[in-house]
Formats: structure tokens, C-alpha cells, sequence
């Protein structure tokens, strides 16, 4: 008896425990999230299409994002082959869209095909969520062109370690043309920019 009423307690226990509570979205996530129904991409970018990662730019020292769109061919059932970029768009911090096209041409195979994240989709979701807010510090860190502290330096690090767990490896060269200069201070403060070069013209 005791025993049985021991398991009883310690199963009324375990369902009364709380699971944390995923992030909330960021402002940027929701922004990115929106991007293809703002004006002017609504008219350009295929509803379809996904969107990278937001990388942040300056432009005449005022903080922007830049993102790339991408298609892709195939169904879920025998899997996807993604597109290199076909769209950019840049952006402020406050939802403005300042330009949004695509790039032209036919839609590219990535050479690298078949990545998939590691983890659950519960754990995919709650890590794309803490690399939304990882960028906007990032970005704040990076717009204000101060010498960075240790713990600033770690959380750099550590962004772009989330960056390159969560960005498909085929994008690599377009992640870093979208913003050399943001990846050139990641490097210089402890972090790692994805590892191939910008394709010329991109």
C-alpha cells in the first residue's frame, strides 16, 4: 500500500510539473516571417518561396537587414532540392522594406543538398526562435562599432555558432555577400563566418 501510494504521489507530481515555455518571437522574426506580403516583395517574391536567415547591414551607419529568397523543387514525400538565392530584400529594424527584387535567371540547384537541422521540429523551432534574438543583439552590438566586452565577444561566438547549426551549408557564399563587413567583425570578435566565399556579382 505504501508503495502504491508513493507511485500515485510521485505521478501526481510529475503532471503537475510545468514545461518551460518556448521564446516568444522576436520583432525580426516576425518581420522576416512577414516580408513576402509587404510591399514591394508582394508584388515580386513568390509566396512560396523561403526566406534566409536576416544578416544586418549598415547603410550610412543606420542599422538594415538584408535577407535572400529561394524556391525549391520536389514534395515532401520524396524530399526537396533548394535553389541558391532568386530574391533579396533589405529592411529596417522598424519593418520598412527598402528594396525587395529578384536576382534573375533560372533557379539553382544548391551543391550541397539533402542537410537537414539536427533535433526535433519542437527543438528546431525553439532554437530558430533564440537565433532571432541572438541576430538582433548582434546587430545592436554591431551598429554601435564599440570594442566589445568578454561576455559580448562570447555571445558573438555563440551566435554564429547557432547561425551555422541553423543556415543551410549550400547558402554559405550568399550569407556572407549579403553583409561582408558584419561577417568580417564577426570573425574579428571571436566568431566564425559561414566558410565559402561570395559568388562574384551576387
Amino acid at each position: 500500500m505504501r508503495r502504491a501510494a508513493l507511485a500515485v504521489v510521485l505521478l501526481a507530481a510529475a503532471c503537475a510539473r510545468q514545461e518551460p515555455a518556448p521564446a516568444p518571437a522576436s520583432r525580426l522574426e516576425e518581420l522576416v516571417r512577414q516580408l513576402p506580403a509587404l510591399p514591394p516583395c508582394d508584388k515580386v517574391i513568390p509566396q512560396e518561396w523561403s526566406s534566409s536567415w536576416p544578416v544586418p547591414v549598415k547603410e550610412k551607419g543606420s542599422l538594415r537587414y538584408r535577407v535572400f529568397f529561394f524556391g525549391r523543387d520536389g514534395d515532401p514525400g520524396k524530399g526537396f532540392v533548394f535553389h541558391e538565392p532568386q530574391g533579396l530584400a533589405l529592411f529596417t529594424p522598424s519593418g520598412e522594406v527598402r528594396e525587395c527584387r529578384k536576382t534573375g535567371g533560372a533557379p539553382r540547384a544548391l551543391t550541397q543538398d539533402g542537410w537537414q537541422p539536427a533535433g526535433t521540429l519542437d527543438e528546431i523551432v525553439e532554437r530558430s526562435r533564440l537565433l532571432y534574438a541572438a541576430a538582433e543583439q548582434a546587430a545592436r552590438l554591431f551598429e554601435s562599432g564599440k570594442p566589445l566586452s568578454a561576455a559580448d565577444k562570447k555571445s558573438v561566438a555563440e551566435f554564429a555558432s547557432a547561425f551555422a547549426s541553423l543556415s543551410r551549408p549550400g547558402h554559405a557564399a550568399a550569407y556572407r555577400a549579403l553583409s561582408p563587413e558584419f561577417w568580417a567583425w564577426i570573425e574579428a570578435n571571436g566568431g566564425r563566418a559561414p566558410a565559402a566565399k561570395p559568388r562574384p556579382g551576387f
